[in-house]
C-alpha cells in the first residue's frame, strides 16, 4: 500500500503494562513496621501511636490495602477532623501496587 507524502510511518507498538502483583496486609505491614524502628530511615517517632494503630487494623482486617484511614492519636478520624487539628495525624492510603 502506498501512502501519500502528507502521511508520516507512525510505528505501532503493542504496549502492555509490567504486570505487579498486588501489595498484600503482610507486605505493608512490614514497611509500616520500618517506621517504628529507630535504625530505619523510615523512623518516624512522632508517629509511633498512629502506625501502631494502622498495623492493628490491618491485622484484625479491619483495613485492606488501598483503603484510605485517617488517624489521630491512635484513633481513627476524619479527615476534615485532622485538618482543624494542630495534633499530629497519619493518613494510610497505601497504592495497592508497587511501583
Amino acid at each position: 500500500m502506498a501512502t501519500s507524502s502528507s502521511q508520516s510511518e507512525i510505528p505501532c507498538l503493542p504496549s502492555m503494562p509490567i504486570p505487579r502483583a498486588p501489595v498484600t496486609p503482610a507486605q505493608r505491614i512490614e514497611d509500616l513496621l520500618r517506621a517504628l524502628d529507630p535504625e530505619d530511615i523510615l523512623y518516624s517517632p512522632g508517629q509511633q501511636k498512629n502506625i501502631r494503630a494502622v498495623i492493628n487494623m490491618y491485622l484484625k482486617g479491619e483495613l485492606q490495602v488501598g483503603e484510605e484511614v485517617y488517624v489521630m492519636d491512635g484513633q481513627v478520624v476524619t479527615s476534615d477532623e485532622c485538618k482543624q487539628s494542630e495534633k499530629k495525624w497519619f493518613v494510610e492510603a497505601f497504592k495497592m501496587y508497587r511501583q
